[in-house]
């Protein structure tokens, strides 16, 4: 399921930027990019996060396809749909947005732990995550603006945690079928980013 959301929000992307660029200035429709990296803080951490955007604007909305990295607690990739909305015609203008889809995670540093029988600590599973925020962009050329944001960001991951005897450690004989115990982390944390859209 997970794979396939991706193919499909992928595909938008193509789409969308190919029909962007199609299309007559008479539709006012155009190509929309942006490249962004920041920091992430919340209660337990601060971390980098960086996205990629890749759509169509229409006016003042733009409609985009996001990935890019969140590495906040259990690191992942975000597959997402981006939406945008500016203010005032004029060169530089404020703006808010917002944006939700999946988190795939990454079995990176302390989620890629083995037992000693070499099996994985840790089952991880793909997330929910969602964020939303204001920004303000400086046109500074014909097609590009610098852009500076800040919004609040939630992540949800299911993790299977392995459970251990004392027999899986000192090389007894097996205590069984694998045991799991299911923990559910949520993330919440202010995320400020800077970049360029064009």
């Amino acid at each position: 399921m997970t794979h396939r959301f991706a193919l499909i929000l992928s595909g938008m992307l193509w789409v969308m930027a190919a029909y962007a660029q199609t299309k007559t200035n008479s539709h006012r429709i155009s190509y929309f990019g942006s490249v962004q990296t920041g920091l992430q803080a919340g209660s337990s951490d601060i971390d980098i996060s960086g996205q990629i955007l890749n759509g169509i604007q229409y006016k003042s909305w733009a409609l985009a396809a996001g990935t890019g990295y969140d590495g906040y607690g259990l690191p992942g990739i975000p597959i997402t749909l981006y939406g945008q909305k500016s203010f005032t015609k004029l060169k530089h203008k404020p703006f808010v947005y917002a944006q939700s889809g999946i988190s795939i995670a990454l079995k990176v540093n302390d989620w890629n732990v083995k037992a000693p029988d070499g099996k994985d600590a840790y089952l991880l599973n793909n997330g929910f995550t969602a964020e939303a925020g204001i920004g303000y962009q400086w046109k500074v050329g014909k097609k590009i603006q610098l852009v500076a944001n800040t919004g609040f960001a939630y992540k949800h991951h299911e993790v299977q945690e392995r459970q251990f005897f004392w027999g899986d450690w000192i090389g007894g004989p097996p205590s069984g079928p694998d045991k799991y115990n299911t923990i559910d982390y949520y993330y919440r944390r202010f995320v400020c980013r800077f970049g360029i859209s064009f």
